[in-house]
């Protein structure tokens, strides 16, 4: 049990900011954060940040595939910048970042996440995803031109 508070601890705020990115949805972040975590305790022993996303992100496709649905974004943002005009321009650039990642396909989506939310390395990516390195980097490349030109009104 040790172990997976510590594991838990360590991991728990670029897991979650991973899931926000990756569903645009506060509370469905939090409730998959909250499932990953209950699955990893009751199914396994060894708890490592790549089980950790496969899990969380399986957990979302059987999310998406059942509700089908597109929700609306609903994310409640809490910074600690003093300056109340920085926080709600800060507030509303991340929400707007939240929405251009929606735009962005799933898969493209999944990976750009685990690589800034968690700052993972292309071999963990490619263990979390079954992609090749080489495929990773190029999948970040591009997603990350997408999410530009999404960000300047270019793509729809």
């Amino acid at each position: 049990m040790r172990e997976l508070k510590e594991f838990y601890k360590n991991t728990k705020v670029p897991f979650f900011n991973y899931l926000l990115k990756l569903t645009g949805d506060y509370d469905l972040a939090s409730d998959l954060m909250q499932d990953t975590y209950i699955k990893i305790y009751e199914n396994y022993k060894v708890y490592n940040k790549s089980l950790l996303y496969k899990i969380a992100y399986n957990l979302y496709i059987d999310f998406y595939r059942k509700s089908k649905k597109n929700s609306e974004l609903n994310v409640e943002v809490t910074l600690s910048i003093t300056d109340v005009e920085e926080s709600l321009i800060a507030k509303e650039d991340y929400k707007n970042l939240l929405k251009a990642m929606q735009k962005l396909p799933l898969e493209e989506r999944q990976i750009l996440s685990l690589k800034v939310s968690d700052n993972l390395s292309y071999k963990e990516i490619s263990e979390i995803t079954g992609l090749t390195v080489a495929n990773i980097k190029v999948k970040i490349h591009r997603a990350r031109q997408k999410l530009r030109q999404i960000l300047k009104g270019g793509l729809k």
